[in-house]
């Protein structure tokens, strides 16, 4: 009988048991939070962010670009608390804690918005590689505002796409990778001449 529960324990929380991830987006504008979903839009001073939590410990990769060509590695990040690897069966906020209220603030115009989330039991060391020739948001007064116009910032097709393109074709017999794009648009036309 002993044996028997043992045996059932590794088998439910053994390091097979696939990585299973719930992740929100939060969009908050005008001091309302609401959960994001693709097609949603984002205008400019909206601020966003996620809510994720990990069935174990994970490591956490979070990227965000736009059809403007902007992109940025939103998590991990310097000057945050939270570092990777997250705690397992326990929800978190990014980029920092709800009493610290930091958020990702939408500072750039363009048509569509993606953002991706990967998790992972083990670290990516070549998606390491990729975010640390990304540039990062910078913080200004309380919110992450993104800085990426004097940088030679990757364009979304040569950052998020790629990602994406490996790894789905990574996570085919992969159960300890997990990963989801979300695909956001703007609510009003970009005014001409700041295309």
């Amino acid at each position: 009988m002993v044996v028997a529960g043992v045996a059932l324990g590794l088998w439910l929380f053994g390091p097979w048991r696939p990585l299973e991830v719930e992740a929100q987006f939060f969009r908050v504008r005008n001091g309302v939070e609401i959960p994001l979903e693709s097609g949603d839009d984002l205008k400019i001073g909206d601020q966003v962010f996620l809510e994720v939590r990990g069935s174990t410990d994970m490591y956490l990769y979070v990227l965000n670009g736009d059809d403007a060509g902007a992109t940025y590695a939103l998590f991990p990040m310097t000057g945050i608390a939270t570092e990777n690897p997250l705690t397992g069966d326990r929800v978190q906020v990014l980029p920092t804690s709800r009493d610290v209220g930091q958020n990702w603030l939408i500072n750039s115009v363009a048509e569509a918005e993606s953002f991706l989330v990967v998790a992972s039991k083990h670290s990516l060391e070549w998606l390491e590689k990729e975010l640390a020739e990304i540039p990062q948001p910078q913080e200004t007064t309380g919110t992450f505002r993104g800085a990426g116009e004097l940088t030679a910032p990757k364009t979304l097709r040569s950052a998020i796409v790629s990602v994406y393109a490996r790894l789905r074709s990574d996570a085919t017999n992969d159960q300890s990778l997990w990963f989801r794009k979300l695909d956001i648009s703007a609510s009003e036309p970009i005014p001409p001449g700041s295309e």
